[in-house]
């Protein structure tokens, strides 16, 4: 839940780390026989989540979380 957590804050520009898709897609494949998808989160839903203390604009971050998640 969302509502459960602290959001992250956005201190300076958004850069790339590590998403570790391959090794979550093999421990979930793992607890199921059915196949198995595997979506990513759009740079507007992502920014939301955040509390953004760096951009003056929130187009710029969604602008840059985009191209991250892009990469």
């Amino acid at each position: 839940m969302i509502e459960t957590r602290l959001p992250p804050f956005v201190r300076g520009k958004a850069g790339r780390g590590a998403l570790e898709y391959a090794a979550n897609w093999r421990v979930m494949q793992g607890l199921t026989a059915k196949p198995l998808k595997f979506g990513a989160i759009s740079g507007g839903i992502l920014e939301g989540l955040m509390t953004n203390v760096h951009y003056k604009d929130r187009r710029d971050l969604i602008m840059d979380l985009s191209a991250v998640t892009n990469e």
